[in-house]
Formats: structure tokens, sequence, C-alpha cells
């Protein structure tokens, strides 16, 4: 399992971690020995943000992914992005960060599940714009194909 910490800053106490989810690495698995599945959260944590540096650092424009891994591709490929870990996982409060922003792109999952999450998400974020990954893919996934062109391009589009 990749340990994948939440880090947040304090100016009394610096950099923390505030919680820990787990993510199998395994390719043929199919999650069952595991639990909670392909990834796993510590018992009784709320559902938080992921990368929320992003928040602190971005000017006009912010992303926002499904699932760490992706959050963590879009940062790497020069998109300040924050994360959600799910499509259910969306808490109202979590809107507020994002309303002073330009625009709010909305990295979105090429399945039913990634578009239906979008378009929730663009109900409740007026600065929002929907970009699509291909079907059965995600940002990871189209980055490890076709390099960070892809997600640059997209946005630029």
């Amino acid at each position: 399992m990749l340990a994948i910490p939440y880090m947040r800053w304090s100016p009394g106490s610096g950099w923390s971690v505030v919680s820990i989810r787990f993510r199998c690495l395994e390719n043929e698995c199919d999650h069952s020995s595991h639990p909670g599945g392909k990834y796993a959260t510590v018992a009784g944590d709320t559902p938080r943000l992921y990368n929320t540096i992003s928040l602190l650092t971005a000017e006009d424009t912010v992303a926002i992914c499904e699932g760490e891994i992706d959050t963590i591709t879009a940062s790497i490929s020069d998109i300040p992005a924050v994360g959600v870990a799910g499509t259910q996982t969306w808490k109202r409060h979590f809107a507020e960060p994002f309303r002073g922003y330009e625009t709010v792109y909305i990295l979105a999952d090429g399945d039913t599940a990634g578009r239906e999450f979008a378009e929730t998400l663009a109900d409740k974020l007026s600065n929002a714009k929907i970009l699509p990954c291909s079907q059965g893919e995600d940002v990871n996934s189209e980055v490890l194909k076709y390099g960070k062109k892809i997600l640059l391009d997209r946005i630029d589009g």
C-alpha cells in the first residue's frame, strides 16, 4: 500500500500530517482482501481536500481532481490542483475556498461517475469549467500515455 499523507501548514506548528490514506499498488489485485478496497482511510476520519497548498500558490485558476494520484499528476504537470477522495466525499463547505478563482477546472474522470461528479461540482461552483478525460481514462492514465501536454492543451483549449 502507498501511504498518502494529508498535510497542513499552520504558523505556530509549521507542516503537520492531519490524516493519511492508503492505496493498493498491485496491478492485478481485486482489492477484496484490503479493508476499504483499493483505497483505505483511517477509521473515523472525515473527508478532507487533498493538496490544499495549491490553494495558497495558485493565482487565477486551480483544478479539482478525483483522487490523490490524479491530483499529484496534475500538480507535477504544472497545474495547481486540489483533490477529492472520491465522488461521494464532496462536502458543501469544500466549495468556499474555490469561490475567489477566475476559473476552477474540474478534471473529470472519463467514466459515468466522473462525469456525474463533475456536473454536480459545476452546479455548486459558478466559476467551474469541466474538462473531461477520454472515455475510460483519468488524469494520471492520460499523462502516462501522452505526457503532460494533453492536460495543458485541454486547459488552453
